[in-house]
């Protein structure tokens, strides 16, 4: 009976054991085999970032226009998306070392396409978080009443 359990415990802790093992041996190989899919990944985010940035950019200085003062954390969100799209241009820009070849031959470089996907999944979850902080109706709810007051002042006069 003693047996039959230590059996069990000492079965059950292996399994565990090996779980880990493997689950983290697979989550740091998919950085080598999932490398195109992260930097894609991060590429899209980059490009939804800059589009994001475009428009609260038009939406803030129509805002400055106005005479509206622009709240500090739309000014840090701009400052923060400048500083992630310039990090994501240097991942793109090591992409093309990870490309080569390594000692000549024709496999890729191994190292450095792990070192990157890494930096591209990180670089992607923050962008994924700058998106999500990305939330401005308030601002833009202030600048379409400025231009509603507008349209109805100068639709006014002219009649």
């Amino acid at each position: 009976m003693a047996a039959e359990l230590g059996s069990a415990v000492v079965s059950s802790v292996a399994s565990s054991v090996t779980e880990s093992v493997f689950g983290s041996v697979r989550r740091k190989g998919s950085y080598v085999f999932k490398y195109q899919s992260y930097i894609e990944d991060l590429k899209n985010t980059a490009e939804e970032l800059i589009s994001k940035r475009e428009r609260v950019e038009v939406s803030v200085d129509r805002a400055k226009r106005q005479g509206e003062q622009i709240f500090k954390d739309v000014e840090q969100w701009l400052i923060n998306v400048d500083e992630f799209i310039k990090g994501a241009e240097n991942i793109m820009n090591k992409e093309d070392k990870a490309k080569k070849c390594c000692l000549k031959g024709p496999c890729p470089s191994l190292v450095r396409r792990y070192m990157l996907s890494r930096e591209a999944v990180k670089a992607e979850k923050d962008g994924t978080v700058l998106l999500g902080k990305a939330n401005f109706k308030f601002l833009l709810s202030v600048i379409s009443m400025t231009i509603k007051k507008e349209a109805m002042i100068k639709g006014g006069a002219r009649y």
